[in-house]
């Protein structure tokens, strides 16, 4: 888990999920020593990455069953879970503009 460039404590799961669902160029701030932190381009490509690349590669280029909303539905349940592992691998910065 990624953790503050300052003060060393680990982002909780949680909130590096929550700065997914705002945008993502707001900075978030550690807990612990109210660092901001903005998401990295490498975490940005990461983010996309882990979320529409197995979506896609499931959904439209395998596309085992011969039913398109299974193909889809299944598609959608490995992207959620893509989502849920970005924690794990998307990078943030300390922003020392603030």
């Amino acid at each position: 888990m990624q953790k503050c460039g300052k003060c060393d404590t680990s982002f909780s799961w949680k909130k590096i999920i929550k700065s997914f669902f705002w945008s993502s160029d707001k900075p978030f701030h550690c807990d612990n020593c109210e660092m901001q932190h903005r998401i990295s381009i490498i975490g940005r490509f990461a983010f996309v990455a882990l979320t529409l690349g197995p979506f896609m590669g499931f959904s439209v280029f395998l596309a085992p069953f011969d039913n398109s909303f299974l193909n889809l539905l299944v598609g959608f349940l490995i992207m959620q879970i893509g989502f849920m592992m970005t924690p794990f691998f998307v990078k943030y910065e300390a922003n020392m503009r603030d």
